[in-house]
């Protein structure tokens, strides 16, 4: 379930990047100059082939002129908008997550599914 689940997230920021990407008519080239990933890299990611780091998804969106946590919302599912402040909380809770370790994530996972 937990690899079927990080799959899935991956192919949404991948299809999130293609999706904005292609709303500021960016080829895949122009977006690697801008953010200095290079655009092999950039390709696997849209195809959620590889897992960016969050500052390699900082680089990208700011590039695309969005925020970060945009990324994350699954556009096929989703019909509602998030909120400034909702996209600020998220991000700083991935921010902090991703800091911590893997035993870390564990048990704040197991927190979070109480809330």
């Amino acid at each position: 379930m937990a690899k079927l689940l990080k799959k899935s997230i991956y192919k949404t920021i991948g299809n999130n990047i293609k999706l904005f990407r292609r709303k500021e008519k960016l080829t895949l080239n122009e977006l690697s100059k801008k953010t200095g990933i290079s655009p092999s890299f950039l390709s696997n990611i849209e195809s959620g082939l590889k897992q960016p780091t969050l500052l390699t998804l900082e680089k990208i969106a700011n590039a695309l002129k969005i925020n970060i946590t945009s990324l994350f919302i699954n556009r096929e599912k989703s019909t509602h908008t998030i909120s400034s402040e909702d996209a600020n909380i998220t991000l700083n809770i991935i921010k902090i997550i991703s800091e911590k370790s893997i035993e870390d994530k564990k048990k704040i996972l197991n927190i979070l599914k109480y809330l």
